[in-house]
């Protein structure tokens, strides 16, 4: 399992337990999958494949901007 897919899944258990995700979690959570996605699939498949056709759950993915 990708060090990505861990982030959302932690992410997603954090939800499902109802515990508070306060806005610097939030931030540094976005920061971090910004440099995964960079790092585990922009650098591997450099034609910028979707995330979805990666095979990428992304129901409940972060939203962010990435800047290569």
């Amino acid at each position: 399992m990708s060090t990505l897919s861990e982030l959302y899944i932690t992410m997603e258990n954090l939800r499902k337990l109802n515990l508070p995700i306060d806005e610097r979690l939030k931030q540094e959570a976005a920061k971090l999958e910004a440099d995964l996605i960079r790092s585990e699939i922009l650098r591997k498949h450099p034609k910028k494949y979707t995330l979805y056709a990666l095979g990428f759950d992304c129901s409940f993915a972060l939203a962010i901007t990435i800047n290569p």
